[in-house]
């Protein structure tokens, strides 16, 4: 048991989060860390986003691009993702280190999605493009606050043998683990 001596009625409410509205966002990478996906079917890059612009500029967001899968299409949607964001920068060439995408604005398209009513309504990132070529939400309509139904996944892959490159195998070219 631990002894305290806090008066709670001294304590603020605790925040409730509510998802962003729908919309294109000004965004910059602030955080980013290559992880192995629980499963160990893989690794992914958890990315953390912050709004710099509008009525939520500061409020965070956050992604997770599956750059190395064994089911070739979460891989591919992954890896995609990954060249949006390299290309929003205006990065090219092997990247070694996702640090160098850190603090430079782009645009990122964020959606609210409800798996079902078990879980909360939270913010999707369904993709990125350069700072410029976008309006951007300032005030999204009462349409883009609905929350999107969730997209139909593809069924992870069932075979036995895993792609070389998830087993210790070479990365894709414009990856590698820090």
């Amino acid at each position: 048991m631990a002894q305290m001596n806090i008066n709670t009625a001294d304590l603020p409410d605790q925040d409730r989060f509510e998802p962003i509205p729908a919309g294109k966002y000004a965004v910059q990478i602030i955080e980013s860390d290559s992880v192995a996906l629980k499963t160990g079917n893989g690794e992914s890059l958890n990315i953390t986003l912050e709004v710099i612009e509008g009525n939520f500029a500061g409020r965070k967001v956050f992604d997770r691009l599956n750059y190395l899968h064994t089911n070739e299409i979460a891989q591919r949607i992954g890896q995609q993702g990954m060249k949006s964001i390299c290309k929003a920068v205006g990065f090219e060439g092997h990247l070694s280190d996702s640090e160098v995408l850190h603090g430079i604005p782009l645009v990122a398209k964020i959606v609210i999605e409800q798996k079902d009513q078990n879980y909360e309504p939270k913010n999707v990132v369904k993709g990125y493009e350069a700072i410029g070529g976008s309006q951007l939400a300032s005030q999204p309509s009462a349409q883009q606050q609905r929350p999107a139904p969730s997209a139909a996944r593809p069924a992870p892959a069932t075979t036995a043998a895993r792609p070389a490159n998830v087993t210790g195998g070479a990365k894709p070219s414009f990856m590698t683990r820090r």
